[in-house]
């Protein structure tokens, strides 16, 4: 375990990035989902920055879509950027699960998701 940390920056009026660091799991799904929550409002982008992820497992998998589920019903919208190879492959298994478009969008780079 190496632990998960959250960091908030505003990207202009309606637009945040929030960092997230180190091991998204069943440990750190309760920060994740409290920094969620007090982000949700209409209108907002909320871009998840996963560059600094180590891992994720099933259980920040579940969190992930039903945060991006979360962010749909309040009016928002959450992108997703992960780079590292080991976490995408767990994120592709989100993605297979879904019979339509996968829960949550993943991105390049912070600056793509911010621009698509």
């Amino acid at each position: 375990m190496g632990g998960f940390e959250t960091r908030l920056t505003p990207d202009g009026p309606g637009r945040l990035v929030l960092s997230l660091i180190g091991d998204l799991d069943a440990a750190a799904v309760p920060l994740f989902d409290a920094a969620i929550a007090a982000l949700l409002a209409p209108g907002r982008l909320i871009v998840l920055d996963g560059v600094q992820l180590r891992s994720l497992d099933p259980d920040g998998l579940r969190e992930l879509a039903a945060a991006a589920a979360r962010a749909r019903a309040a009016g928002a919208e959450i992108r997703l950027v992960v780079t590292r190879r080991d976490v995408r492959e767990v994120l592709s298994m989100l993605e297979s699960a879904s019979d339509a478009q996968p829960p949550i969008a993943n991105y390049p780079s912070v600056d793509a998701a911010l621009t698509s």
